[in-house]
């Protein structure tokens, strides 16, 4: 039973597809052996989609970032070979120069309040960190890193370059 006046949920609750919340989503601290088995779960699900790094530059929440061969998080572009093939994810937070950043591995799901297209494929752009929807054309890399679900919820792909020639005489 839903209680209308205070926003709550009385009793165990079922759902079955998405879950859509504007306010916060609190989870009760397990109270017995099979709660917390399945908080377990549900938290090794979330975090399995996150890392976090140190930056080598301030990046932005949004931003796609690449791994430099220091291990360092950096804005990655599509003009640079090197930031488009080692992608590791999209900025969750705004994070300083040298600072601990959280990032949306690929697999996971990435929100951005507004600014995604669903159905729409998002490339890592020219312009450092900022994806965009127009696929980059030669000399830049169009790597694709991922695809709009919602408009604020972008899922986060493996990196893929699909390179077109044209072969006419």
């Amino acid at each position: 039973a839903f209680l209308a006046k205070t926003n709550t949920w009385l009793g165990d609750q079922i759902f079955n597809g998405n879950v859509t919340t504007t306010g916060n989503f609190a989870v009760q601290n397990p109270t017995s052996t099979l709660d917390a088995v399945n908080k377990g779960y549900m938290d090794n699900q979330l975090s399995f989609f996150t890392a976090t790094g140190t930056t080598g530059e301030a990046v932005f929440a949004g931003d796609a970032l690449y791994v430099s061969a220091t291990g360092t998080i950096f804005a990655a572009k599509s003009s640079a070979t090197s930031t488009s093939f080692t992608f590791v994810g999209i900025a969750q937070a705004d994070a300083a120069l040298s600072a601990e950043v959280a990032y949306t591995r690929p697999g996971g799901i990435s929100n951005k309040a507004g600014t995604i297209t669903p159905g729409r494929t998002y490339y890592i752009g020219t312009s450092a960190g900022a994806p965009t929807l127009t696929r980059p054309s030669a000399p830049n890399l169009p790597v694709a890193i991922g695809v709009g679900l919602t408009s604020n919820r972008l899922l986060v792909k493996e990196p893929t370059v699909n390179i077109s020639f044209n072969t006419s005489l």
